[in-house]
This record gives structure tokens, C-alpha cells and sequence, in this order.
């Protein structure tokens, strides 16, 4: 009888045992089922998504309908100069957004936007979608031109026939075809006494430039007026009629101020005399292109 009575109880033990572990079973195979959590996500790879419509699955797809994100410092040229054949340049890029560059001799320098649509195309096709431009100076000074006036002009002047032309095969590979002619407008004439040039309205085509005096302080004064017009940059970001705001460094930043070319020729009195930013900001037009000064240039895309 004690037999009996012992192995009902064995029996009723191992039933209880198996009822508790078969329904621990069930509730830790709902745990696996919806992912180790209380509630209904389920894992999904890299993440974790709701089995809604609206869960996890519209941030993914938010993420792919997402526009790209582009950036001046960061964009390949042939993105930017895509940007500018658009037509579209401005509602992607800012004036004022920088990047930098290497030459090939591994001097850096940064670049600005200038602005958009501004310099005409010598092609006569219209503008170029955006003007960029030196932050700052390069290393080396140089000379306007070999001779004491600048009766040769912006056009047979040194610094654009060998200067700029060294330069423009140091920029990057990727950069130099994207480049645009563009037409540039300045003033020539003038000259010692007796010796004087007609004074006239000279258009180059450039790939590289340096500016003239209106392109950045816009000024209305008759000798310079007529050589362009005033880049956004000088308007909106710095302020080119304000002498400590058109410093520049040599160096890319790195060197002392120095006095920088303008492409300008200063045909009134004396005449023939070229024209610099000094160190301190303000225009000097009174100067022999002999001299040396810094060098910052622009291009468009």
C-alpha cells in the first residue's frame, strides 16, 4: 500500500514537472518569436523595424528618398562643374564656401566662391554658372610686368603671359579641363610724357585672372567702371569698400600681408601706373609693374 501510495505521488511530481516545463517552453518560444522584447518588433538584419507600415520601415524609407547632401569643400569638381552647367549652382553652393587644393609643387590654397552667374562666356554662350577665387595670396610675389609703366596692359603683361600660364598646369588634373574662357575687360593707356598710349577698353579671354578694381569695391569712377562689375562676394561676405577687409596673406593665410595686384591700369594723370591692394587694405594706383606683390587669382566653372 505504501508502494502504491509513494509512486502515485512520483507520478503526480513528474506531471506537475512536465505541465510547468512544457508551459515555460511556450512562453520563452513567444519570447524568441517576437525578438526578445515585450512587444511586437522583430529583428530585421541591421536593425530593428515595427511590423506596422508606419514603423521602422518609412524611416527607411525616408532614408533612401532622402536628397544627397553636396558640399564645396568636399564635392568632386566634375559634381561642381555639373552644378554650374545647371544653371543651378547657387541653390547648392553659397558665396563664401571654401575648399582647398594642392598644385603640384604641393603650395595648398583655398579657394571661395565669388559668386554665380557673373563673368560672360568668350564663347558667347552666356555666364559662367560660378566665379571662384583665392582666399589669400600664394607664396611667391611677383611682377606685373618687366617694364616701369604699364603701357603693355592687362593682355602682354608678365604676370598673365607667364605667371598665370605656370600656374594653370600646377592645378589639379581633375580641375584644369572644367575651367571656362571667360571675357575680361581693362583699361590701357597713358604713359610718361611723351611716350603716351591711347587710352582704350581692352577684352581678353582668360582662363585665370586676376580682378580689377570695380570687381571688388564696385566703384563708379570712370578709369575703372568699365572693367566688370562687382563680385557678390565683396558685397555680401566681405565688404570691398573697407580697407581691413581686403587684406590679404601671403602663404594662404600662413605668411605676412602684403600688397596684391589688380589687373587695373591707372590711366588717369601720369598714367600707365598699375594698380594694388596694399597691406593695410587700401588701392594703390600709382605703382611701377616692376615691383613685386602678391598673386591672387580666379577662375570659372
Amino acid at each position: 500500500m505504501k508502494k502504491n501510495i509513494t509512486k502515485i505521488l512520483i507520478v503526480s511530481i513528474l506531471a506537475v514537472t512536465l505541465v510547468f516545463i512544457l508551459t515555460a517552453c511556450g512562453g520563452l518560444n513567444n519570447l524568441f518569436r517576437n525578438g526578445g522584447g515585450s512587444d511586437n518588433t522583430q529583428t530585421d538584419g541591421g536593425g530593428t523595424k515595427g511590423n506596422d507600415d508606419n514603423g521602422g520601415n518609412k524611416s527607411d524609407n525616408e532614408d533612401k528618398d532622402a536628397p544627397p547632401v553636396f558640399s564645396f569643400a568636399t564635392d568632386s569638381w566634375a559634381t561642381i562643374a555639373a552644378h554650374s552647367a545647371s544653371g543651378k549652382a547657387n541653390a547648392v553652393y553659397s558665396v563664401g564656401d571654401e575648399k582647398i587644393i594642392e598644385l603640384s609643387t604641393g603650395e595648398k590654397v583655398t579657394l571661395q566662391i565669388l559668386g554665380f552667374d557673373h563673368d560672360e562666356l568668350s564663347d558667347g554662350t552666356g555666364k559662367a554658372g560660378i566665379t571662384i577665387g583665392l582666399k589669400h595670396l600664394l607664396a611667391a610675389t611677383a611682377r606685373m610686368d618687366s617694364i616701369s609703366w604699364y603701357t603693355n596692359g592687362w593682355g602682354a603683361s608678365l604676370v598673365r603671359t607667364v605667371t598665370l600660364a605656370n600656374i594653370f598646369p600646377q592645378l589639379p588634373q581633375d580641375l584644369q579641363p572644367l575651367i571656362k574662357t571667360v571675357s575680361k575687360n581693362t583699361m590701357i593707356g597713358g604713359g610718361p610724357s611723351g611716350g603716351q598710349v591711347p587710352i582704350a577698353l581692352q577684352t581678353h579671354e582668360d582662363k585665370l585672372f586676376l580682378f580689377s578694381r570695380v570687381e571688388i569695391d564696385g566703384t563708379t569712377l570712370d578709369f575703372y567702371k568699365d572693367e566688370g562689375n562687382q563680385y557678390e562676394f565683396w558685397r555680401t561676405v566681405r565688404n570691398g569698400n573697407v580697407s581691413s577687409q581686403r587684406i590679404k596673406l601671403l602663404a594662404n593665410g600662413f605668411g605676412n600681408a602684403t600688397d596684391w595686384w589688380l589687373r587695373t591700369c591707372n590711366t588717369a594723370g601720369a598714367g600707365a601706373a598699375a594698380t594694388r591692394i596694399s597691406a593695410s587694405g587700401t588701392f594703390t594706383d600709382n605703382t611701377s609693374p616692376a615691383n613685386f606683390s602678391g598673386v591672387s587669382f580666379g577662375f570659372c566653372l
